[in-house]
């Protein structure tokens, strides 16, 4: 069950999602860098994408995404579409449409990973779970 968040709340994580996209994806040569895009994604996801989580959430991920408008964000939107839920994904490939001329190349190498094998570990403090991806 999701908590509820409060306006105020959202749109200070708005403010902090903007920034510290910022310094994520601002790194020279990090938009060409497939393997870099691929475990940003993938942590956002895992942070983000899960039963718990507010979908509030993931709708500012990919708001902030779109609104800084560079190819390093369509790299992001391309995996949150190829490994996220069916509503993240379904979201995520909505907001990279309007970043076509980027989108078809970076997604086109993160479409071919294959998820290989998958590990789950129950231990203290929590769950871990490890996915082998196939490119």
């Amino acid at each position: 069950m999701s908590a509820a968040i409060t306006d105020d709340e959202l749109e200070a994580i708005r403010s902090s999602t903007r920034a510290q996209l910022g310094e994520l994806l601002d790194e020279p040569g990090i938009a060409s860098d497939v393997v870099a895009l691929e475990r940003i994604g993938i942590s956002l996801l895992a942070a983000l994408d899960t039963p718990d989580a507010p979908p509030e959430l993931m709708t500012v991920l990919i708001d902030a995404l779109v609104d800084r408008g560079c190819e390093t964000s369509a790299g992001v939107l391309a995996v949150l579409a190829a490994f996220g839920s069916k509503t993240t994904a379904d979201a995520a490939v909505q907001a990279a449409r309007g970043f076509a001329d980027h989108h078809v190349a970076i997604s086109d190498d993160v479409g071919t990973l294959a998820v290989r094998e998958v590990w789950h570990s129950e231990s203290p403090p929590g769950e871990i779970w490890v996915a082998v991806l196939d490119r």
